[in-house]
């Protein structure tokens, strides 16, 4: 089970709550458990992801595996994995760069912000309603929007933060229930 948090409390989440490599990779961990250790535990440290890729031997995404991943952004930084964990298989990106014009106009305080997304692709057959559920309990509160039909995925987003920094957090379910991506995205000044 996990820990509700506020989402908020991601700007300050310490490191020492979270198991070390070692640990991490000998438990069984759901999808949102997962993500929470490489993802929102981690944002907008860059370094400690990269740390876990070399330490577990992902393997790195090249070409259009990994540009898919940033359409529709300015990133300076866009890296991507292959990754196994606990004999899931997952995608890994992580994308960082500064604001685009959209985000500039909606948080015009955080002109000169960076944003840092990381998504994991589940990969495997999972139960979309214990994914969507366990989402719920990390962002701890009710999502701003719920289902909303993006292409193939129903999107669930929750949102927080304050005047120096936002957190989203992204629930991307297939219709089928099958596979699908979570995501956390942190707009904050460097």
């Amino acid at each position: 089970m996990i820990r509700s948090l506020s989402i908020v409390a991601l700007v300050s989440f310490p490191a020492s709550t979270v198991l070390p490599v070692s640990e991490a990779a000998a438990q069984e961990f759901t999808a949102v458990q997962t993500f929470v250790r490489v993802c929102y535990s981690q944002v907008p440290r860059l370094q400690g992801i990269r740390n876990m890729a070399t330490q577990l031997g992902w393997v790195p995404l090249a070409g259009s595996a990994l540009a898919s991943f940033a359409e529709d952004t300015d990133a300076d930084i866009i890296e991507g994995w292959d990754v196994e964990i606990d004999e899931q298989s997952y995608k890994l990106a992580l994308i960082q760069g500064p604001l685009t014009k959209a985000q500039k106009d909606e948080f015009p305080d955080l002109a000169d912000a960076r944003v840092t997304t990381c998504t994991l692709t589940l990969l495997h057959v999972e139960d979309g309603k214990a994914i969507a559920d366990e989402m719920q309990e990390l962002a701890g509160k009710p999502p701003e929007t719920k289902d909303v039909e993006e292409g193939a995925h129903k999107v669930t987003t929750w949102a927080g933060g304050n005047d120096v920094v936002k957190v989203f957090l992204k629930n991307k379910a297939l219709e089928a229930e099958k596979g699908g991506a979570l995501s956390v995205t942190l707009i904050a000044n460097p």
